[in-house]
């Protein structure tokens, strides 16, 4: 259940995702090996966010940013790491820490140089009320992506998934194209 604060339902009311399906729904993996995929930031303290993305081929844990659509006046690097699991090897899984960050509700713009596109994201309000959505659970049906279409239709301030993200059942590649899945969101909003 998502308990939704804003969009088409009002604060308290609940959003009920219609009942599972079994089919999966399919995400686009025909990527190029340097360009960043599975894009998503969380929350570090009180002026910092965490950038994370994967590539399939080795490129620099490097994030431009700034205040300014395109114009990138700091750069951070961080750390690149990839693990096995049984048949399956990761991609190569960059984390970068950025800040910190001034100002409350300050759109910031991110970059991670080539052929990659701009990203943006919005600092959290100073005052409250702070609108979360929260939602677990969710999988990688069509009942996924309706659950996802009415999120990004809200005006939230942060973003929880608090576990049992990609129902993944020992199969690694699903976190994969889970990750590609929840993107959009994941790349704008706090907390993932």
């Amino acid at each position: 259940m998502i308990v939704g604060f804003a969009g088409n339902v009002k604060a308290g009311e609940a959003y009920n995702r219609h009942p599972p399906r079994e089919s999966l729904i399919s995400v686009n993996d025909d990527v190029d090996p340097i360009t960043p995929q599975q894009v998503h930031i969380s929350l570090v303290g009180e002026d910092k966010m965490r950038i994370s993305w994967i590539t399939e081929d080795h490129t620099p844990a490097t994030v431009h940013y700034g205040t300014s659509p395109g114009k990138y006046e700091y750069s951070t690097n961080g750390t690149v790491s990839s693990y096995k699991y049984n048949n399956y090897t990761s991609g190569e899984i960059h984390e970068v820490v950025i800040g910190p960050l001034t100002g409350h509700s300050t759109t910031y713009y991110y970059w991670f140089g080539g052929s990659s596109p701009e990203y943006s994201f919005k600092t959290p309000p100073v005052h409250l009320p702070i609108k979360f959505v929260l939602v677990g659970d969710l999988g990688q049906t069509d009942v996924t992506q309706s659950t996802l279409e009415h999120i990004a239709q809200s005006n939230y301030d942060v973003l929880i998934s608090p576990g049992d993200l990609s129902c993944a059942d020992t199969e690694q590649t699903y976190w994969d194209s889970f990750g590609r899945l929840v993107e959009p969101l994941a790349s704008k909003r706090r907390g993932w």
